[in-house]
Order: C-alpha cells, then structure tokens, then sequence
C-alpha cells in the first residue's frame, strides 16, 4: 500500500509560527492563514480535526479553488506541496501527479470533517 493523506498529515493539528501556520503532529505545514479572520477560521478548522469543537461550518460556507479553501470567504491556503515533492531529509520525493493526488485526498477529508449540511 502506497503512501495517503494521513502518513503526511497526522493529527493532532496545532497552529504555531505567530499564528500564521497550522501544522500536523509530525511537523508538516498543513494551512497557511494570513490575516486575522484566516487565522481564526484555521484556528477553528484545527479545533474541529482534533475533535476539540463541534461546531462545524455549513457546505454553503465552504468552497475549495485548488489548494485554496475559501470559509466564509475568507481564503486558508492547504500547504505540505514542498514536502511531498520536496528531494531534502524528510521530504517525500513524489512526482507532481501523486503528489497532488494526495493533496486532493486531504482537501477532501478536511471539507467533509468540517462541514455540516
């Protein structure tokens, strides 16, 4: 069995670098939020992936633009590309094409964990 979303992402999620970066246990960049409100949505989405909120956002207020994820209109970027692709120590070594694979395939848990209809 190759390689899934959840060897590159593990959880516990947890937000660090001056709240701009939200990272998985295993130290994988998995969100970035630049401004105020991005950060509070990361914040909230990190809460809800560690089973610490339970209240979720409706599908309405979720979009997904490739590895953007718009809540509410306010923009989360979905990070970990550089590791997955990435040739230095820890890094993956995937070609683009799995790599993006495997993306996808965490955009979509985290949309389907945080969301509600």
């Amino acid at each position: 069995m190759g390689i899934t979303f959840k060897d590159i992402y593990q959880p516990p999620f947890y937000v660090g670098d001056c709240g701009f970066y939200g990272y998985a246990k295993n130290g994988t960049k998995a969100f970035t939020a630049f401004d105020d409100t991005a950060q509070e949505h990361m914040a909230h989405i990190i809460s809800i992936l560690n089973g610490e909120n339970v209240t979720k956002y409706k599908k309405g207020d979720i979009l997904v633009e490739k590895s953007k994820l718009y809540v509410e209109n306010t923009v989360v970027l979905v990070r970990g590309w550089g590791k997955l692709i990435g040739s230095g120590e820890g890094c993956y070594h995937l070609k683009p094409i799995d790599a993006a694979k495997i993306q996808d395939e965490f955009i979509r848990f985290v949309v389907d964990a945080i969301t509600e209809d």
